[in-house]
């Protein structure tokens, strides 16, 4: 049983004690205000004048009895305003939720399929392909994927998309501070110093073309990073192959 699942059986449980007939649905919803607690119901407000009592006073009564013998993870019963019973709980809840997630297995738990039939493309990381990834990509190849999983769960159709922004003017100087380095030159003004551009151009064939040989060695090496935190995507997407094409302006 699920914390507001929970909840709802203790509120019912408390009225009838009190002598109030529970409503057919008892209303249990998430406070916009983190100060109003973790879950809050309304059904004093809903029970008070079938009951012929004042919504407030029986929120009180409420209150008083669920805090007597609290349900599980509950660590605070209160009201506020005119007869809202909120509630106030303990991490716990958290862990009844894991094992929860680990009993349903990976084909069970949160899935569903409002989605179905709606494709949806999620673009992330995206790197220029000038030198390897960094922790800040790590990040956004983390969430990315994450969103894109989510969107599965719920049945989305989902493809992930890495966008290859291999060209302008960052492509042209990692090209020249790669082979700039491979003659044993400084890199030249606004281009790209770090330790990979020695270590690359030490590995790049003599009559290879400083471009292309290093864009995809820069690819390469963000594959394997991604591939090590099993993260695939469906398209890597050129700008260069957009541009060919006369599907847009350059």
């Amino acid at each position: 049983m699920d914390v507001r699942d929970i909840l709802i059986e203790a509120v019912r449980a408390a009225l009838v004690g009190l002598g109030v007939e529970p409503p057919g649905a008892v209303q249990l919803e998430r406070p916009a205000n983190p100060d109003h607690g973790d879950w809050s119901t309304n059904v004093a407000l809903a029970s008070a004048k079938a009951s012929g009592r004042n919504p407030r006073e029986l929120g009180i009564e409420l209150a008083t009895v669920l805090e007597a013998d609290p349900p599980a993870h509950v660590i605070g019963v209160e009201v506020a305003g005119p007869g809202f019973v909120n509630f106030r709980l303990a991490d716990t809840w958290l862990h009844d939720v894991l094992r929860d997630v680990v009993a349903a297995g990976d084909g069970g738990f949160a899935r569903h399929d409002d989605g179905a039939g709606e494709r949806i493309i999620v673009e992330f990381v995206s790197a220029n392909p000038t030198g390897p990834l960094h922790a800040g990509h790590g990040r956004g190849a983390c969430f990315g994927d994450s969103v894109a999983r989510l969107y599965e769960r719920i049945g989305h159709p989902v493809r992930r998309e890495f966008y290859i922004n291999d060209r302008g003017t960052q492509m042209q100087l990692f090209a020249d501070s790669l082979a700039a380095r491979a003659a044993g030159d400084e890199v030249p003004e606004g281009g790209y110093n770090g330790r990979y551009i020695m270590d690359w151009a030490a590995e790049m064939p003599d009559d290879a073309d400083p471009l292309e040989w290093g864009y995809a060695r820069a690819l390469a090496d963000q594959r394997e990073v991604l591939e090590s935190l099993h993260i695939h995507f469906d398209t890597w997407f050129s700008e260069r192959s957009m541009i060919g094409s006369g599907a847009v302006d350059a």
